[in-house]
């Protein structure tokens, strides 16, 4: 099994890259790959890569926004907190 098949059956880590029009979740591999791209000289003026869904994203390197780690702790943490609020909005008086 492929490191992005098995990251999308189990629900594994993963990183976000974000750019002006558009969002995919790439694999620590290609988020890597994309980091080497980025600080390569003379800098490229595409981003290219493959996310989790085994498309080919080629991207204007100026467009680029963000590469975010989203691991399952993460995700975890982030909706407990969602509870959290959720729970102290509910008992709150209007």
């Amino acid at each position: 099994m492929t490191e992005s098949a098995q990251s999308r059956r189990t629900g594994g880590d993963f990183f976000v890259v974000r750019a002006q029009r558009g969002t995919w979740w790439v694999s620590l591999v290609m988020a890597r790959s994309i980091e080497e791209s980025l600080d390569a000289k003379p800098e490229p003026n595409w981003i290219v890569f493959v996310d989790l869904t085994g498309a080919r994203v080629r991207v204007a390197r100026q467009s680029l926004l963000a590469i975010e780690q989203c691991t399952a702790e993460q995700r975890r943490e982030l909706r407990t907190l969602y509870a959290l609020v959720d729970s102290e909005e509910r008992t709150e008086e209007p």
